[in-house]
């Protein structure tokens, strides 16, 4: 071995242990860290109240839409949010696409700790999970064409609905261009930038982030579903909180650094926040918005965390919308209300900041219309509902009264028996299954992996007239409500309208009535 290939090995070694020395300071460091971004009133950071409180209003009766979780940063700060009863602050959410930008990041730390180059040809990655004729196309590919949805393939969700082998099959799938010519957006190639980070790091995805990024930041709570194959989805299936995702939105505004920690490099963030497909205003995982320079983490059903750099803003929003154009009316708002309001310094102390604190305390989600009482059920009944098959996976429904409340108690397709409180005019919260909500993504094999708790159940109930009962369900710490409405006749038999709030369409079945 000559001296300098023998210098080059140490000063590798040395990179390494460096590196691993930095990861161990930055997560001691912050277990100390408080875990909650500061909050100030807006006039401290050159913003009125008032727009605030307009801007909150206005997304918080967008029509179409429920909204979760909204929180608007400015220099660092809180400066507004919404957690909509019976939404709090510390319900998790599924991030939906907004995935694919922390994969991203991922992928810049990985390129940082020399594990790997842009250039890098994909098929190089998975040699036991290639085609015996490895097409010109595929051998081609490079992990920078992933990053860009510029992949060729065929975008599809087949892969994920019926096979256990995703990494194989994804290879397997036709391009029908060549790699970095034609823009197509596909999740799937995000899981790819997951497998080859599994397989660089030698851990899922999830895990590599932990010490490098959810841990700097203050992130607890991070679960990110795997797929078959033990590999974290990637273009899908991150769960965090809003302030979570705010974090992360506030150091990427930093240029990778988090209250003054070094997080990700400043050459990285600037990469992903650049324009890469012009046409489509796409970046690294993130799209461009129409404001100028402002650049979004995108999931669907209105998943979204702006990044605003001339304003020194960040916006967080989860929410469940079903429009054609989800959170285009979120981001117009934001961009009209907020933006021509700023100042560059400090405004006047006012009390209308703390009005605004407390207003916005009061935000409720719509609950189930009605009354609290019927003829057909009263104080020690209950009846129980027999139902066919149908997209919920619910066997039967027992309503039990008692006083003000309701019992709903569900046994489901797996014969488990989940009682569900239920409140008249306002919301309870309670424990269900983690795999018991509607998963907009059901299709998906593994939904729901990594996940080994309870989700939150908020429920409410209305009589309207004596045979018509309207229930509403919403899974605080996830994405799914369930609206139903049972309409009972005479003949020992109920006609029932349901609906998924990620689903446009209703289904209707008819239950027989056991008492």
């Amino acid at each position: 071995m000559d001296g300098s290939h023998h210098l080059a090995k140490c000063a590798k070694r040395l990179r390494h242990a460096l590196l691993i020395a930095v990861s161990t300071a930055i997560a001691t460091a912050s277990a100390a860290q408080d875990a909650r971004l500061r909050r100030t009133s807006p006039e401290a950071q050159g913003v009125p109240s008032e727009t605030v409180a307009a801007f909150l209003d206005s997304v918080m009766s967008t029509p179409d839409a429920e909204l979760h979780h909204v929180m608007l940063l400015r220099h660092g700060a809180v400066i507004g949010e919404a957690h909509p009863s019976p939404f709090r602050a510390e319900d998790g959410h599924t991030l939906f696409s907004c995935s694919k930008t922390f994969a991203a990041a991922a992928v810049g730390m990985a390129v940082e700790e020399n594990r790997l180059r842009l250039t890098d040809r994909v098929a190089a990655f998975f040699p036991g999970e290639l085609p015996d004729d490895i097409p010109p196309r595929l051998a081609d590919l490079t992990v920078y064409d992933l990053l860009t949805m510029r992949s060729g393939f065929v975008p599809t969700d087949s892969v994920r609905a019926h096979c256990d082998a995703w990494v194989g099959e994804c290879l397997k799938r036709r391009q029908t261009a060549d790699p970095g010519s034609l823009f197509a957006y596909d999740s799937m190639d995000t899981y790819l930038l997951s497998a080859i980070i599994s397989r660089v790091a030698g851990v899922p995805l999830a895990e590599y982030l932990r010490p490098r990024l959810f841990e700097p930041l203050g992130i607890r709570e991070a679960v990110w579903e795997s797929s078959p194959e033990g590999v974290s989805c990637g273009g899908w299936g991150l769960y965090l909180t809003a302030e979570s995702m705010a974090k992360f939105g506030q150091c990427l505004l930093n240029g990778g650094l988090f209250e003054g920690r070094r997080v990700l490099t400043e050459s990285w963030v600037r990469n992903m926040m650049s324009v890469h497909v012009a046409e489509k205003g796409y970046g690294l995982q993130m799209w461009s918005c129409a404001h100028p320079n402002t650049m979004r983490a995108d999931g669907a059903y209105g998943q979204f965390i702006i990044v605003m750099p001339d304003e020194d803003m960040v916006c967080v929003i989860t929410q469940c919308i079903t429009s054609a154009a989800p959170g285009n009316r979120e981001q117009r708002m934001l961009f009209r209300i907020v933006v021509p309001s700023l100042s560059d310094g400090p405004l006047p102390k006012t009390r209308k900041s703390e009005r605004l604190v407390a207003r916005h305390a009061g935000y409720t989600t719509r609950t189930a219309p009605g009354r609290s009482s019927s003829a057909i059920l009263t104080d020690g009944s209950a009846i129980t509902l027999r139902l066919p098959a149908n997209r919920l996976g619910w066997q039967s429904i027992t309503l039990s009264p008692n006083g003000k409340t309701l019992t709903a108690t569900v046994i489901d397709s797996l014969s488990r028996i989940v009682p569900i409180e239920l409140a008249n005019g306002g919301w309870t919260r309670g424990q269900v299954p983690t795999t018991f909500p509607p998963h907009p993504k059901g299709f998906t094999r593994g939904a729901y992996s990594g996940f080994t708790r309870s989700f939150v159940v908020a429920g409410s109930y209305g009589w309207t007239g004596r045979k018509t009962l309207n229930l509403r369900l919403l899974f605080a710490d996830w994405i799914s409500g369930i609206e139903m409405t049972i309409h009972f006749d005479a003949a020992k038999s109920a006609e029932i309208s349901a609906k998924c709030n990620f689903d446009r369409s209703p289904f209707a079945m008819r239950a027989s009535v056991e008492p």
